[in-house]
């Protein structure tokens, strides 16, 4: 499945062939990579918007020279790509592909 969804003045295309998770979910369910990165940068949000403290959360952005909303995206950003390296041909290549799933 290849779904493309249009935001903004461009075009996203979104490959749900390609998986992120299988391990450990149980019962043969298989997670896609675009929902994988997107789990990942939800969580971010949440640990930022309610477990880190403002103290924390001010020395972060400091940090990276930004203000609190934009290290919050740029943190969202880097987790959500956490698993990019899933996209490689090296990778698509190891192992059993689920059924369904591209190579």
């Amino acid at each position: 499945m290849i779904y493309v969804l249009v935001m903004g003045p461009g075009v996203v295309v979104v490959d749900l062939r390609l998986w992120g998770k299988q391990r450990g979910l149980g019962g043969g369910i298989l997670y896609r990579l675009v929902c994988h990165g997107l789990s990942a940068a939800a969580a971010v949000r949440v640990l930022w918007r309610d477990v880190l403290s403002l103290r924390l959360r001010e020395r972060l952005a400091a940090g990276l020279g930004l203000s609190e909303a934009e290290a919050c995206a740029v943190l969202e950003l880097w987790a959500s790509l956490h698993d990019v390296g899933k996209l490689t041909p090296s990778f698509r290549r190891q192992g059993q592909v689920p059924p369904g799933c591209g190579r």
